[in-house]
């Protein structure tokens, strides 16, 4: 059963981060709101791109920074029960890699992440009219700990000794436009294309809210 809420349309947020860092390119004015809101890069790429809904905290944080929302800066999202497919999906995944090397593995987690960025950005370039940066996402186990577990940089760092410096997010890649500024994202783990830039014609302003 759907349940249909409103959400901060992803428009306004760049609107926002347009105002609040003006001297500060497209990505990192998502990146100044992500540091601002304290949340990852990653799920502030994915509010701005409307692909995830702005959770109810986040919403608090961001109305008691930047003033209350427009009207029309509001979307509907309908919000579904989740599926449990994926965690079979999963499960039929492992079986598969029983027997294949961990070299084998990365390999194969390689060529489709070089696969899905080409493709992806080639339809979104020579289809839509894009001018992509792709960056691979560079958020620290560490530096989602600081933010979701409200530690600072020593706390974080002894609690994950081996690993704060390791990516979180490896396989997770932003796409921007030079040209626009509309954003997307691959996720070659959760083999996943997201994201406006790879729908919306550039500079064609149809994300728009109406």
């Amino acid at each position: 059963m759907a349940t249909t809420v409103r959400s901060i349309s992803g428009a306004w947020m760049k609107v926002i981060a347009k105002h609040a860092f003006p001297e500060r390119s497209p990505r990192g004015r998502i990146e100044s709101l992500a540091t601002t809101l304290q949340i990852s890069r990653r799920s502030c790429y994915a509010y701005v791109a409307e692909e995830r809904r702005v959770p109810e905290d986040v919403e608090r944080r961001f109305i008691a920074l930047f003033g209350e929302p427009t009207d029309d800066a509001w979307r509907t999202v309908e919000l579904q029960r989740p599926r449990k497919p994926k965690k079979r999906r999963k499960m039929e995944e492992t079986r598969r890699l029983r027997g294949i090397t961990k070299e084998m593995a990365a390999a194969k987690r390689e060529e489709l992440s070089i696969s899905l960025r080409t493709l992806s950005g080639k339809l979104s370039e020579d289809g839509l009219g894009h001018a992509l940066e792709w960056e691979q996402n560079q958020l620290t186990i560490g530096q989602t700990a600081m933010l979701e577990e409200s530690l600072d940089e020593q706390e974080a760092r002894a609690k994950y000794p081996h690993n704060f410096d390791t990516l979180a997010m490896s396989e997770d890649w932003v796409a921007i436009c030079k040209s626009c500024g509309l954003i997307g994202a691959v996720d070659d783990s959760a083999r996943e294309v997201n994201g406006l830039v790879f729908r919306v014609t550039c500079r064609s302003d149809s994300y728009r809210v109406q």
